[in-house]
C-alpha cells in the first residue's frame, strides 16, 4: 500500500543539522527479551544455571508476595524476591521496621501502580500463571520479580519465559530488575533511583503481559515499541523514552518500523517505534487502540495475525480525533500517511511535541531527495528519480523552483512494481496544510499552482513489502 502526500514547504532548503545525540550512552534502557532459541533460561535462585549469569550466589532467598485482582476480578499473585548478601542484595535499610528492605517495599509499590494502570485501568491481560513451587517457579502460580545486580552489566532489567516455553504460543514469565538503580551504574542524564525503577518495571512487566497474548520474536516494533510507549502511560513525568527519538520515524522515516523485526537484537529502531503507538493513541483518542492490536495478534485457532494485518483490520473502523489530513475513518494506508505528516510537523501536533523538539534541539527529518527546478536548464527542465520505499516507511522529496512564477510544476509518479497503489493526499493550494484526497492509479500526474516555489512530496508505504516508483518533475509554461 503506497500513498503520497504533497505539501507546500516553508523551508527553502534541506536542513544540514545533525540529529541530537542520545540522552545517555552507558545506561540505555535495554532488556533481554529472549528469542525462541533462548527460552530455556533458569531463574536467579538457580544460581550458576541462570543463562544470563544473574544467578544468586547464595541459597538464602527472601520473598514477599501480594495478591491483586485483574480487570475481571480474578486474583493473581505477585512476588518480589531478593537476597541479603552478595552484590545482588538491595540496600537493607528498613525505615518502617516491617522487616522488609525499603527497596523491596518501593518495588512492591511500583509494581502495584504498574498493575493498576496496565492491567486494571488499561485492560491488558494479566501475565499467565506459572507452574509454581512444583517446578521451582516461585511460591505460587503468580508472577515473580527478582532483584539482582543487573546494572553492573548495563541493564535496567529483563523479562523471560521459563524452561519448556519454547514450543508455546503463549507463555508465563518472570522478571529481573536491578537491586538499587544506583547512580554509579545509571549515571545522569539518564534516569536512576526511583525514576529508573519506575520505567524499568513499567516496560518489563508489559513484556510479561505480552507473553499472555503471543510469544514469539516477530514484530519487534510492536513488542519493544509498545513496551517503551507504555512507560509514559504509567509514569508520564520520567520521559526516558525521549532518548529513542533520534532513532524514531521523527528523524528516520525512511527506515522501516519493522527493520529489526526478528530476532530482537536491541537495535534502537524497534524502541524508537514507540512514537508510532503514541501517534495511534493520540490520533484515535486514547490508548485502547494499542490494546486492540494486541488482542488481534493473539493466535486464535489456526489464525495468527501479524501486527500489520491487525492494524489493517482495526483502524478502518475507528473514528479519528486530532488530525491533519485524515479526519474520518479510513484504511491503514491513509492512516499511515497521517502518521508521516505528524512526524514532519511533530512540534505542533503531538501532545508533547514541543518537548520532543527540545530534546532533538529542533531538528527535523531532512528530505531524502531534492529537485532544483529551472535556472540555467530553462523552462522545460525535467528531473527524475527512482525511489524504493521500505515497508512501513515514508520518504520526503523536495522540489525547489528557482525560475519565474509563471511556470508550473508538473509531478508524475509511476509504479515500478506489480503491487497496487491505493490512495494519497495532495496539496492543491499555496498555503501549507490545504489537502485534497486523490485516488492513485498505475500512473499519477498533477500540475501544481504557479505561485509556490517549494513543495514537499511525501510518499509512504504502509505495506509489508518494498515498493518502487519512478518520480518525474517537469516545469511547464
Amino acid at each position: 500500500m503506497l500513498t503520497v502526500l504533497l505539501a507546500c514547504s516553508s523551508i527553502a532548503a534541506a536542513s544540514s543539522a545533525q540529529p541530537a545525540e542520545r540522552a545517555w550512552d552507558d545506561a540505555q534502557l535495554k532488556d533481554r527479551l529472549p528469542t525462541r532459541a533462548h527460552d530455556t533460561v533458569a531463574r536467579p535462585p538457580d544460581g550458576e544455571d541462570d543463562r544470563f549469569g544473574d544467578g544468586y550466589e547464595t541459597g538464602v532467598v527472601e520473598e514477599h508476595c501480594v495478591s491483586k485482582n485483574d480487570s475481571e476480578g480474578e486474583p493473581h499473585g505477585l512476588c518480589v524476591h531478593w537476597v541479603e548478601t552478595t552484590a545482588d542484595a538491595p540496600p537493607l535499610t528498613d525505615v518502617d521496621t516491617n522487616d522488609i528492605p525499603d527497596q523491596v517495599d518501593e518495588t512492591l509499590d511500583v509494581l502495584d501502580q504498574v498493575w493498576q494502570t496496565e492491567v486494571v485501568e488499561m485492560g491488558f491481560r494479566a501475565p499467565l500463571p506459572d507452574s509454581g513451587p512444583a517446578d521451582g517457579q516461585g511460591p505460587d502460580d503468580g508472577t515473580d520479580v527478582y532483584l539482582a545486580d543487573v546494572g553492573a552489566s548495563g541493564f535496567f532489567g529483563y523479562c523471560a519465559a521459563d524452561p519448556g516455553s519454547d514450543e508455546l504460543v503463549r507463555a508465563p514469565a518472570y522478571c529481573v530488575l536491578d537491586d538499587d538503580y544506583d547512580e554509579d551504574q545509571f549515571p545522569a542524564p539518564g534516569p536512576s533511583g526511583d525514576d529508573a525503577l519506575d520505567i524499568a518495571l513499567a516496560h518489563e512487566f508489559f513484556h510479561a503481559i505480552q507473553f499472555a497474548y503471543e510469544f514469539s520474536d516477530a514484530d519487534q516494533y510492536l513488542k519493544e515499541g509498545s513496551a517503551t510507549w507504555i512507560e509514559d502511560q504509567v509514569f508520564d513525568d520520567v520521559n526516558a523514552h525521549y532518548s529513542y527519538l533520534p532513532e524514531s520515524p521523527l528523524l528516520q522515516p525512511e527506515i522501516s518500523l519493522a527493520a529489526y523485526d526478528a530476532p530482537n537484537d536491541a537495535n534502537d529502531v524497534e524502541y524508537g517505534a514507540w512514537i508510532f503507538w503514541q501517534f495511534l493513541s493520540e490520533h484515535f483518542g486514547g490508548p485502547e487502540v494499542v490494546r486492540e492490536v494486541w488482542e488481534a495478534t493473539a493466535p486464535k485457532g489456526n489464525k495468527d495475525l501479524s501486527a500489520a494485518s491487525a492494524l489493517a483490520k482495526i483502524v478502518k473502523n475507528l473514528d479519528p480525533g486530532p488530525c491533519l489530513i485524515q479526519c474520518s475513518p479510513a484504511n491503514f494506508d491513509r492512516v499511515f500517511s497521517e502518521f508521516a505528516m505528524w512526524n514532519i510537523s511533530y512540534p505542533s501536533v503531538y501532545d508533547e511535541g514541543a518537548d520532543y523538539a527540545d530534546r532533538l534541539h529542533g531538528v527535523t527529518s531532512p528530505p531524502d531527495s531534492t529537485f532544483v527546478m529551472g535556472g540555467p536548464l530553462g523552462t522545460d527542465s525535467i528531473g527524475r528519480r527512482n525511489l524504493k520505499l521500505a515497508p512501513l516507511s515514508a520518504q520526503q522529496v523536495q522540489f525547489i523552483i528557482v525560475v519565474d512564477e509563471r511556470l508550473r510544476l508538473e509531478v508524475s509518479a509511476k509504479k515500478l512494481t506489480g503491487l497496487p497503489w491505493h490512495s494519497g493526499f495532495f496539496d492543491t493550494a499555496s498555503a501549507p496544510g490545504n489537502f485534497e484526497f486523490v485516488s492513485l492509479g498505475p500512473e499519477f500526474t498533477r500540475t501544481l499552482p504557479s505561485d509556490v516555489f517549494n513543495y514537499l512530496l511525501i510518499p509512504s508505504n504502509a505495506g509489508t513489502k518494498s515498493q518502487k516508483l519512478k518520480l518525474t518533475g517537469k516545469l511547464t509554461g
